[in-house]
């Protein structure tokens, strides 16, 4: 029995010595994986600032292009076309034909002020004017 336990003894030790020689190897293999990630990491953070000042960028030309969208939505309203139609036609959710109409209104970051339109056709024989949704509901509220 000595023979046996101090032949596995042996084995075990040899195994062991393998391990660590190999070891080392593993992790620079590793290492140089962790390399390539840190550097595919730091590439998508700099896409994402990148990306950011981008949107920066482009904020005001967005902001007058839905002024003017908004602007477009009125003129139609003004036809006395209903919103839900309005929305349909031009293939926009109803929330966001409101949310352009308060763009239009000066409702944005720009400032820019729109004076309210007046709709001829109004059902009591008075022209309506075309507001922004939340000062609309007001208005009716008060009437």
């Amino acid at each position: 029995m000595g023979q046996t336990a101090g032949k596995a003894q042996r084995v075990r030790a040899q195994e062991r010595a393998e391990r660590l020689e190999r070891a080392p190897r593993r992790r620079l293999e590793l290492d140089k994986d962790g390399e390539a990630r840190d550097t595919r990491v730091d590439a998508a953070v700099a896409d994402v600032y990148q990306a950011q000042d981008d949107k920066r960028d482009a904020a005001p030309v967005i902001e007058l292009a839905e002024q003017r969208i908004g602007e477009a939505l009125n003129r139609i309203l003004a036809e006395g076309v209903p919103l839900a139609q309005v929305a349909e036609l031009t293939e926009l959710s109803v929330t966001q034909v409101q949310r352009l109409r308060a763009a239009a209104a000066g409702e944005t970051q720009l400032g820019r002020s729109v004076a309210p339109t007046a709709r001829p056709n109004n059902t009591d024989g008075h022209a309506a004017r075309s507001l922004p949704p939340h000062e609309e509901a007001g208005e009716r509220a008060a009437s």
